[in-house]
């Protein structure tokens, strides 16, 4: 089996007031009933709480993905390089009900060396190389009814300015989230989400500037409420 989707997210943040519109695509194969393809990755499911014909179900389902999130080259930064790790597990219960829990680790590198961290000062996210990202969530899926079902998560991420987890940590975000899906045939799923969120920057961090000018303002911390349509087709 094979799934491919396309989301667009429109997000508006405060306190400026700046409006970005945010775009994701994906494609997975099904290599075998546990291991799937996602073009610069690999998912390999360790348990599967789904029962296949005669055999017992695991108590959980649990799945690992490793690879590479993008790559790229500029003559500026020479080679980019987004490797990641997911680690996900999920429970189905009473026949209506998933929840799920998981955690990502996202790093990014060049080869051109270091770029000094800086922030984007509308939304708080961080630029510069080295750099990685931790993010860890939990949701709860209702089914509805044969066609719709409800979500519901809790999000949270931190940022620092090395590829290790134990480095000065840039931002950190905390978000909730809210969706809605309609599958009208069995290969097309049709999502809608919202979600409301706070970012904070490390109040240690002392923006770069020119030493003839004032250093630049940055808000210690944004909000943001976006929305966002899916769409997934299955076959």
């Amino acid at each position: 089996m094979a799934a491919a989707s396309i989301a667009v997210e429109p997000t508006h943040y405060w306190p400026d007031g700046a409006d970005v519109v945010y775009s994701n695509a994906s494609f997975r194969f099904g290599i075998t009933d546990r291991l799937e393809w996602d073009l610069l990755s690999f998912r390999y499911a360790l348990l599967d709480d789904a029962p296949t014909g005669t055999t017992p179900s695991a108590p959980l389902s649990l799945a690992l993905e490793a690879g590479l999130m993008g790559i790229g080259y500029s003559s500026i930064d020479g080679t980019i390089l987004m490797p990641e790790v997911q680690l996900r597990m999920a429970k189905h219960l009473a026949g209506r009900w998933r929840f799920d829990a998981g955690a990502w680790w996202l790093g990014f590198w060049s080869s051109s060396g270091t770029v000094h961290a800086f922030f984007n000062r509308e939304t708080l996210w961080v630029e510069g190389r080295p750099a990685s990202q931790i993010e860890i969530d939990a949701s709860a899926t209702r089914q509805l009814a044969d066609r719709f079902a409800l979500g519901l998560g809790a999000h949270a991420a931190q940022t620092q300015t090395c590829l290790e987890v134990a480095c000065d940590w840039m931002s950190r975000s905390v978000w909730g989230s809210l969706s809605l899906s309609f599958r009208p045939a069995h290969w097309v799923t049709l999502t809608l989400a919202t979600a409301l969120g706070t970012r904070a920057r490390s109040s240690s961090f002392a923006p770069i500037s020119d030493p003839d000018m004032p250093p630049p303002t940055l808000p210690l911390r944004v909000d943001w409420l976006s929305g966002t349509g899916d769409v997934a087709f299955y076959w």
